[in-house]
């Protein structure tokens, strides 16, 4: 991450906090006078600094008497002000429209250093930007051409290669979703069929079961790992059986 040089990146959803994080504290100048509001992802805590004539991006709509802000959209703040408590001014850029919102409100809100790939189909990026996530478990070629081709030229991408320990991880995130779906919809299957009780008790079950697969799980192909929740699946019937 300390490699990380542009204002602008391109990204899974999941890396965005870190990525504004660094690129606020270590690449961007702050007034002296700001507001600090705390997001909340997977158990972990990003304190952003806020302030006056600074651009944030909605995260998820939300309405308030006399405003509405959409996903996406750019918006700039042009004042704050304590009435009880902070009320922070915003205008959206493309409307040149002025509306209020409260501070609790700017959990919906992002600082606007980086984008996911899917909000950036359409768009034309002229300036220099990073590519995240492009040798993980999650990318496919369709999602790096569509990261690549909003440049206006090559010279303006960087492209951030993940260590091989985190790569790794996510792989096995990734396999231990696929396994999670499978077994689930399995299982919610010989239910719904009564081939089975549905019993919470044995979830723990399950788990260990999972996690005895992942181990196994190295480098196998979508047919073997068929295979293998068809197995577990089998195992817990007899766990779980009438």
């Amino acid at each position: 991450m300390y490699e990380l040089k542009t204002l602008d990146s391109i990204f899974f959803r999941s890396r965005a906090y870190k990525i504004n994080k660094h690129v606020q504290d270590n690449l961007i100048d702050v007034p002296k006078e700001y507001i600090e509001f705390e997001h909340n992802h997977n158990s972990k805590s990003y304190n952003f600094k806020h302030y006056v004539g600074q651009y944030i991006i909605c995260r998820q709509p939300f309405k308030r008497k006399h405003a509405e802000c959409y996903t996406n959209y750019m918006y700039e703040i042009i004042k704050y002000y304590t009435k009880d408590k902070y009320i922070f001014k915003i205008k959206n850029i493309y409307e040149d429209r002025i509306m209020k919102i409260t501070y609790n409100q700017l959990k919906y809100m992002s600082l606007p250093h980086c984008f996911t790939c899917h909000s950036t189909q359409g768009l034309t990026i002229p300036k220099p930007y990073t590519i995240f996530d492009t040798n993980i478990a999650y990318t496919d070629r369709r999602w790096i051409y569509t990261s690549i081709t909003r440049a206006t030229c090559l010279d303006n991408i960087t492209i951030y290669k993940h260590s091989k320990n985190e790569c790794s991880a996510l792989e096995k995130c990734k396999y231990k979703q696929y396994f999670e779906l499978k077994i689930k919809n399995y299982v919610n299957q010989d239910v719904s069929g009564g081939r089975i009780k549905e019993n919470k008790g044995d979830y723990s079950l399950k788990v260990q079961k999972l996690r005895t697969m992942l181990i196994m799980a190295g480098s196998l192909t979508s047919q073997t790992l068929n295979v293998i929740c068809a197995a577990a699946c089998l195992i817990l019937k007899s766990k779980m059986g009438k």
